[in-house]
């Protein structure tokens, strides 16, 4: 799918970072762009600036019934997207014995669930129509490389990674699932606002837990988006190397190095190293 005039694209996580970038450069290359995000403001904002390509839903990725709202959106209209983007993340950090289980049961609910709703709605069209498209799942390099201080989030990515590679595995056994291809992105430093991330919390649901160590990676995670890569930039990449059919997708020449290394300590049965993502 290397021509993206008049595809259909649905990006959720849509209004900032990677997910903003991302509808740029699709809108630029000719997509049909539906952008999803629980922030209705900020979305409507960031859409209001990339033309009449782009449309925005307010989404809430946990919420099955949400998610199935925007599908039937996009469905109304086409028979099935043509490229699904489970973008939206949040972050969650501490140690493991002073997390809360409504810390919990936020990040799996967008940075799992989400994924898991965004599969369950759109691939069974894509399926039905039997043409190409893609998914893309937003895992990140804390999928693969364990990190302190961010046993929620690297839960949560890890299973992100699963659930890319197993969709992957799934789509190989249904005849028609050849045309669809599954990409993992795999991120490292970017300059997004997940560090804030607790700002789309629910206005009833139970405050953030606030421990010095959850606001200590708080604060270095704030520092090291900041110093990241821009996320347009990002995106641009991301999408570049999804359309070349690739299945993990980074943003960092670091990658090879570092899931080389945490590899080479898992094959000698060691305690994995601290590794630096930049």
């Amino acid at each position: 799918m290397e021509d993206l005039d008049g595809k259909v694209a649905v990006v959720t996580g849509a209004a900032s970072g990677i997910g903003a970038g991302l509808c740029r450069s699709l809108a630029g290359r000719g997509a049909h762009v539906v952008a999803a995000d629980i922030e209705a403001g900020a979305l409507e904002d960031r859409v209001g600036t990339l033309g009449d390509r782009v449309v925005a839903h307010v989404t809430d990725v946990s919420d099955s019934v949400s998610v199935a709202e925007l599908a039937r959106r996009v469905h109304a209209e086409h028979a099935a997207a043509d490229l699904v983007f489970a973008n939206a993340g949040v972050f969650a950090g501490g140690l493991l014995w002073e997390s809360h289980d409504a810390d919990w049961d936020w990040v799996l609910g967008v940075n799992v669930r989400g994924i898991v709703h965004s599969i369950r709605e759109f691939v069974p069209p894509m399926l039905r129509r039997a043409d190409d498209g893609h998914v893309v799942i937003t895992a990140s390099l804390a999928g693969l490389i364990s990190a302190p201080l961010s046993g929620i989030y690297c839960t949560s990515k890890f299973a992100a990674v699963a659930l890319a590679e197993c969709l992957h595995h799934d789509l190989s056994l249904q005849p028609q699932g050849t045309r669809i291809t599954v990409s993992c992105v795999v991120p490292s430093a970017v300059r997004t606002r997940i560090a804030s991330s607790a700002r789309n919390r629910a206005d009833d649901a139970t405050p953030a837990t606030t421990t010095e160590a959850s606001q200590l990676v708080t604060d270095v995670l704030a520092q090291a988006t900041a110093d990241g890569l821009d996320a347009h930039e990002a995106a641009d990449r991301i999408l570049t190397e999804v359309l070349a059919g690739r299945f993990y997708v980074a943003t960092s020449d670091s990658f090879d190095r570092l899931v080389s290394v945490h590899n080479e300590t898992r094959r000698r049965h060691a305690p994995p190293q601290l590794l630096m993502y930049d």
